[in-house]
């Protein structure tokens, strides 16, 4: 394949996705969707791959007030401060129920997800745990953390 082809090839899919993208931005039903793509003379693609790219689409969410936010920020900090002691002992439904409060909060505040940091070698579950907890706490935070010098 040339250059100029797989060039060619490479906006023609990148103008299907877009296309997708907005019409499940839209709420467009998986089949609606195939149709319209046929109708425009894009090459079929597999459900399961287009599946997979209206996935990607945003939510089409409303907006979330700053006072709302705030509310449920105070709201996590709260149920974390209250697991946080049982999930460091190594209770294992306090590290999931405190985990699930992060990614919610993470969520909150528009931070994307980030690929987990590997454990050092031979530390045990609560070193591990306090060690993700910490660098989640210093990204939030906005300041890097001794897990993240890597990075």
């Amino acid at each position: 394949m040339t250059k100029l082809a797989a060039t060619q090839k490479s906006t023609d899919r990148a103008r299907r996705d877009a296309r997708i993208l907005k019409a499940a931005a839209k709420g467009q039903s998986a089949q609606s969707i195939e149709k319209a793509l046929k109708a425009a003379g894009f090459k079929p693609i597999s459900r399961a791959r287009l599946i997979a790219i209206m996935k990607r689409a945003p939510s089409g969410g409303a907006e979330i007030s700053d006072d709302f936010r705030a509310r449920e920020l105070a709201r996590l900090a709260e149920l974390q401060e209250a697991l946080h002691a049982k999930a460091l002992k190594g209770d294992n439904a306090a590290v999931d129920r405190v985990l699930a409060i992060l990614d919610r909060r993470a969520k909150l505040l528009g931070v994307g997800a980030l690929p987990p940091a590997p454990p050092e070698s031979g530390a045990d579950a609560k070193t591990i745990l306090q060690q993700k907890l910490d660098a989640m706490a210093a990204r939030l935070a906005g300041t890097p953390s001794a897990g993240d010098e890597s990075r």
